[in-house]
């Protein structure tokens, strides 16, 4: 299991594009068309499949995708050892979304749904160990539906001073016509 607030600080251009990213997914499941990677998702999952779609590496793979209900299996992720055709599937990071209440021993070690920059930290760090050797890893995920992850990023980008209100509509603009494109 990956530690609970392990995201770094990330570049202003970093969070644009995770944002960008993230506004694409919202607007292309509104839409009904399949997110990039193929990954299934439902509105108010953008993070977990924006954070699994930007980890993945040339040779790293989703196996599989299944529906899942509110808690459960989102994806496997196979990490392909350079020079072979077919990834072992002992190798792999498995993405968990569970329901979770804040007393629950797995909340500690879960990472927020809603924090995209948390999501991906751990999917890349999972993915990074199992690309190094370690057979298999495990990313809980802690469905929190208090709250839009879009509105997550963009409100610590404005913090931070990283974003403003033409921005935001900029990128958005731009995500919403590459749905309608799609």
């Amino acid at each position: 299991m990956m530690p609970l607030n392990c995201h770094r600080r990330r570049s202003a251009a970093e969070r644009t594009a995770l944002l960008h990213h993230l506004l694409l997914t919202r607007h292309l499941a509104e839409r009904n068309v399949t997110v990039p990677g193929g990954l299934t998702c439902r509105l108010g999952e953008e993070a977990v499949n924006v954070a699994v779609s930007v980890a993945l590496g040339p040779l790293d793979e989703v196996v599989t995708t299944p529906f899942h209900p509110p808690t459960g299996l989102f994806a496997i992720l196979v990490s392909r050892p350079a020079g072979r055709s077919s990834p072992e599937p002992t190798r792999h990071v498995s993405i968990s979304i569970e329901r979770t209440s804040a007393g629950d021993e797995t909340a500690r070690e879960a990472v927020n749904s809603l924090d995209v920059e948390d999501l991906l930290s751990a999917v890349q760090q999972a993915l990074g160990a199992v690309r190094t050797g370690d057979c298999a890893r495990a990313v809980l995920v802690r469905l929190d539906e208090s709250a839009d992850p879009i509105d997550v990023l963009v409100t610590r980008m404005r913090i931070d001073h990283q974003l403003d209100d033409n921005a935001l509509r900029a990128i958005d603009d731009d995500a919403r016509q590459l749905a309608r494109a799609a």
